[in-house]
C-alpha cells in the first residue's frame, strides 16, 4: 500500500511540475495501482488469516481420552501397493518355464 501511495505522489508531481510528464504519470499510475490492489488484498487476506487464527485457538485441543490407550491404526494409503506383487505382471508370465524339451527333438 505504502508503494502503491508512492507511486501516486510521484505521478501527480510529474503530472504538476512537467508538461511532458502526462505519459510519465500515466506510466506511474498503472505501478501505483498494482501496487495498490495487491497491498489492499494482501490486508483483507491477513485480517481474515487472524480472526480464523483467533477462532481456532478459542476451541479445546482434541485429544485422546486419558483411559484410552490403545493405538489407533491410521487409514489405509491410496499409494500402498503390496497387493499387486502377488498378482502375474502379464498373462505369458512364467508360460516358457512350463515347457519341456521333446526327447526325440533333442537328438537332433
Amino acid at each position: 500500500v505504502l508503494i502503491g501511495a508512492g507511486f501516486i505522489f510521484v505521478a501527480a508531481l510529474a503530472f504538476v511540475l512537467s508538461t511532458r510528464g502526462l505519459s510519465f504519470s500515466l506510466f506511474a499510475l498503472v505501478f501505483a495501482f498494482y501496487f495498490l490492489g495487491t497491498g489492499v488484498s494482501h490486508l483483507f487476506h491477513a485480517r481474515a488469516l487472524k480472526s480464523l487464527n483467533n477462532a481456532v485457538a478459542d476451541q479445546p485441543n482434541a485429544a485422546l481420552p486419558p483411559g484410552q490407550t490403545e493405538y489407533i491404526r491410521p487409514a489405509r494409503s491410496f499409494y500402498e501397493t503390496d497387493d499387486l506383487i502377488a498378482r502375474p505382471l502379464s498373462v505369458t508370465e512364467h508360460t516358457t518355464t512350463h515347457l519341456e524339451m521333446d526327447p526325440e527333438d533333442e537328438k537332433i
